[in-house]
């Protein structure tokens, strides 16, 4: 037997040694080892019977010891091995048990989840809790591993998991707010967004994740989803990769349970209409369950909170990559399902109008099976009107929300819609007024009812807008009165002038002056290379071997580039019964050395050449010049609305992605309307009386892709005509010629002061017609002219004045009239407000140089408005001197 000994020192240095026998060491060893033996059994036992307590303690008791010796390593690998009894354990994120799943792999966690049933409680609190509380020590693959484990595990029971998860999310009070950070629904999307915003930039991250969404996204989850939104498509933007679980039979029934009208649920902004559900490829078959079961069971109040507030309120944030067709498809299955489920209750047809109002703002062309389905036609369109005082009753829109909705809905859906709709407003409306508030309504809305309702409807509806004060360009659309016409161009240009005026002093030119010189020999390239220099309002003319310079010379220089541009270039059609010029598509195809004589000239190109036009235009505006002819109302309709499109100021309004330029069925009146009433005949004559016509998808050279030469009848007629229209005035190249005309526009008058001639453009834009060309080049005021006559040197009395008078009353053409009109003023048309604000007037001054034989021609002092006519004394003479200049445009031009 082995014998120890044990020595100890006394205070005087002695030693005594005491003899230890081997048993004695043989048991203390026994000891410890069953000491071990009994705290690997707590650690069991600990773990078995999942106690907080039990295992707290044997932390603060032992674990210092175990982290820093080689024990833990070893009890917890005899842990994973010898327990038979596997079960999750609640306390799985201590301290210790993190540290070794770190090390190991998460072994245990993958042991005791190999045949288990995992719950929703599990997965989204204990694991959320654990993960988020080592989240600075957890690696994205650690994160990866985890996730692909407990996938696992729900894959033993998934409807155990799904029944759980249901129950998880929707155990609320009634009454309850679930629009909350704290509720459940947002702590399980916050999880999922965190565990996907970690791993899926991994090599194998998109399986997992795509695995992992496809097993806890369930029926119940993404009714969450569509009522308090989701900020997972942020993460998503692989839309075909991603994929929904197919609902079972257990899921639809669990749904049922869920009745959304006793709970209070705040709508987000976003409203029911998300992007989370365009990140899956197959979101249809299930948004359309949640549609159906929200339309059967929210309350008509809750649907407004949610279509309306989606309506208007947020603008829509596209992701890269997320095709806006797909988005809106939602809106497609709301709105038949809306009238498949309530077709017998008309109040809910105006949620129809909110979602129309979204969808034609921006994507267009809402689907006509929907439009032409009977709830919706013009003939029910009254049924539906007289609900209006129940809907005003909901805590949405006011009144003139609903109306404005209401109108623009069948003014664009219907051929017919504004003398239909107009009288159902005299018959249930007793105001007259109109109001169009801009706050509620997106811009597209507002300009569209402020620009179309015809101005002959003035009598019965007297139309206003009204422009919220927190809107942040108040500036831009704002009520124009008819009564107040000349005031309001008086404003408009003193608002363009002062924002000129601040634009050159900040940009150097306010103290500088462009010198523009012309010659007759290269006078087209001269022009059109004075007006790609001009950058500016302050310029001076100089036409070669001509005398003078100032207004005079500026007049003539825009007026000859007004002519060169708009006439001679042929880029636009004249419709000679109108007088109207509309942008001509087959300018594109022309060879300019067909249009200019001057070889120089023909260096240039289409494109230039069309902003070189909108310059001239602008420039004729600011100079307070008329031009001597009309636009058709349809282009600057067209004109108005694309300026809110490229204006770079109105980034916050909703024209990104919208196509507030293109023009519809009713516009066609304003082009063409021979063209309009042949169309909208066919669409009051009956199948029977259309299939005779014998007509067929043929129009000029329009194409009709798959239903080209076809014959029209009832079903397809609505192609044959929206085709007729968008190739009359939506062309792509009209498009191309509005774009390059409007940057060369605001060139001149810069983006946001463009954009304020807007104003103008109440009933059909008759008012900025009448601010750029007045009537166009109309029959010359003679009576007028010679009322407005100052004359200096002469009597009213003296011969040659009464021969003038009697030459322009009954020997001139209108057009030579105009011609010597222009002669002294170098203007081809009457000013604003005609010839009494013509600034100086005209006058006719006796020349002092004549003498009776001489043969003097008369002269023009352009930049005074002055004509120095020689005292002829002889009709014949002063006649054939008149027309000679006129015609020989034989001037020289005085200070």
């Amino acid at each position: 037997m082995f014998h120890g000994a044990k020595s100890s020192r006394h205070r005087n240095g002695r030693i005594n040694s005491t003899s230890v026998s081997g048993s004695d060491i043989l048991a203390k060893a026994r000891r410890e080892r069953e000491h071990r033996e009994q705290q690997k059994t707590q650690i069991k036992a600990c773990i078995r019977i999942q106690s907080a307590f039990r295992l707290y303690w044997f932390k603060r008791k032992m674990y210092a010891g175990f982290l820093a010796g080689e024990l833990l390593p070893q009890m917890y690998t005899e842990i994973t091995e010898t327990d038979e009894k596997r079960v999750v354990p609640s306390s799985i994120t201590k301290d210790w048990l993190f540290y070794m799943e770190l090390k190991n792999g998460f072994e245990l966690l993958h042991k005791v989840t190999r045949n288990s049933k995992i719950t929703a409680k599990f997965f989204f609190c204990d694991m959320k809790e654990w993960m988020e509380t080592y989240s600075a020590s957890i690696s994205p693959e650690c994160s990866l591993k985890m996730i692909t484990i407990l996938l696992d595990a729900i894959d033993n029971d998934p409807e155990t998991f799904h029944v759980s998860l249901h129950y998880y999310l929707v155990k609320f009070e009634e009454n309850t707010v679930i629009y909350s950070y704290k509720n459940r629904y947002s702590g399980c999307n916050l999880f999922l967004y965190n565990l996907i915003s970690s791993t899926i930039d991994l090599s194998t991250g998109k399986l997992v994740i795509k695995r992992l969404l496809k097993t806890v996204i369930t029926l119940t989850y993404s009714l969450f989803a569509l009522l308090l939104h989701s900020s997972l498509h942020l993460l998503l933007v692989e839309v075909d990769f991603y994929e929904l679980m197919s609902p079972t039979k257990t899921q639809i029934e669990l749904l049922k349970e869920f009745t959304i009208n006793k709970y209070k649920i705040m709508a987000p902004e976003v409203g029911i209409f998300n992007h989370f559900f365009v990140c899956f490829k197959n979101y249809t078959e299930i948004y359309s369950i949640l549609i159906d079961h929200f339309i059967k069971n929210a309350t008509l109040q809750q649907m407004h909170d949610y279509v309306v507030g989606f309506g208007y309120k947020s603008s829509v944030e596209l992701i890269e990559k997320i095709s806006v067709k797909s988005l809106f498809k939602q809106m497609i299955i709301f709105v038949l399902a809306l009238i498949k489920i309530k077709h017998d209750d008309m109040k809910y047809m105006w949620l129809v109008y909110h979602v129309y109002q979204r969808y034609d703002c921006f994507i267009g062309n809402f689907p006509y099976q929907i439009i032409a389905n009977p709830i919706l036609s013009i003939t029910n369109a009254e049924n539906i009107y007289k609900t209006l005082p129940s809907i005003d009753e909901l805590q949405s829109l006011e009144k003139d929300h609903f109306q404005a909705l209401f109108f623009y809905f069948y003014m664009k859906t219907s051929y017919d819609g504004y003398s239909l709709v107009e009288s159902i407003f005299e018959k249930y409306y007793s105001n007259s007024i109109f109001n169009i508030p801009t706050e509620g309504l997106y811009m597209k809305t507002c300009l569209f009812l402020y620009s179309r309702i015809p101005s002959d409807a003035s009598s019965k509806l007297e139309l206003i807008l009204s422009v919220s004060t927190l809107q942040k360009y108040v500036d831009v659309l704002y009520d124009f009165n008819f009564e107040f016409y000349e005031d309001h161009v008086v404003s408009w240009k003193s608002y363009v002038h002062s924002r000129n005026e601040d634009f050159l002093r900040t940009d150097g030119f306010h103290n500088s002056t462009l010198e523009i010189n012309l010659e007759a020999e290269t006078l087209e390239t001269s022009i059109i290379k004075a007006m790609i220099s001009l950058q500016q309002t302050n310029f001076d003319v100089r036409y070669k071997d001509e005398i003078g310079r100032g207004d005079g010379l500026r007049k003539q220089f825009l007026t000859d580039a007004l002519k060169l541009f708009f006439f001679k270039s042929n880029m636009f059609e004249i419709d000679y019964q109108k007088g109207e010029l509309w942008p001509s598509k087959k300018f594109f195809d022309t060879r300019l050395s067909d249009i200019f004589q001057d070889p120089s000239a023909q260096l240039f190109n289409h494109k230039s050449l069309i902003g070189l036009a909108g310059k001239t235009l602008a420039l004729f505006m600011l100079e307070d010049l008329q031009c001597p002819f009309k636009f058709s109302r349809a282009f600057l309709m067209k004109f108005v609305a694309h300026l809110f499109c490229t204006t770079s100021e109105m980034e916050n309004f909703d024209t990104r992605d919208n196509r507030m330029d293109a023009l519809d069925f009713a516009d066609l009146k304003l082009k063409d309307e021979d063209l309009h009433a042949n169309l909208l005949h066919l669409t009051r004559i009956s199948s029977e009386e259309l299939k005779s016509m014998g007509l067929f998808m043929e129009y000029k050279d329009c194409n009709f892709g798959s239903q080209q030469g076809i014959p029209i009848d009832k079903e397809n007629l609505h192609i044959y005509i929206e085709c007729v229209v968008n190739y009359e005035m939506n062309d792509p190249k009209i498009e191309m010629f509005i774009e390059y005309f409007i940057k060369g526009f605001e060139k001149i008058i810069p983006d946001i002061y463009a954009l304020s001639l807007s104003q103008f453009s109440k009933h059909n834009c008759g008012y900025l017609s009448r601010l750029i060309s007045e009537n166009g080049k109309e029959d010359f005021p003679t009576e007028t002219f010679i009322k407005n006559l100052t004359l200096q040197g002469y009597e009213e009395t003296d011969c040659t004045i009464q021969y003038l008078y009697e030459i322009l009353r009954n020997d001139m053409s209108d057009e030579e009239r105009w011609a010597f009109f222009e002669f002294f003023t170098s203007m081809a048309m009457l000013p604003s407000g005609g010839l009494s604000a013509l600034r100086p007037g005209v006058c006719i001054s006796k020349s002092q140089d004549y003498k009776a034989g001489m043969n003097l021609y008369p002269t023009a002092s352009t930049c005074v408005n002055m004509l120095i006519l020689p005292d002829y004394q002889d009709k014949e003479e002063l006649l054939e001197k008149i027309l000679y200049v006129v015609k020989n445009e034989h001037r020289f031009h005085l200070d």
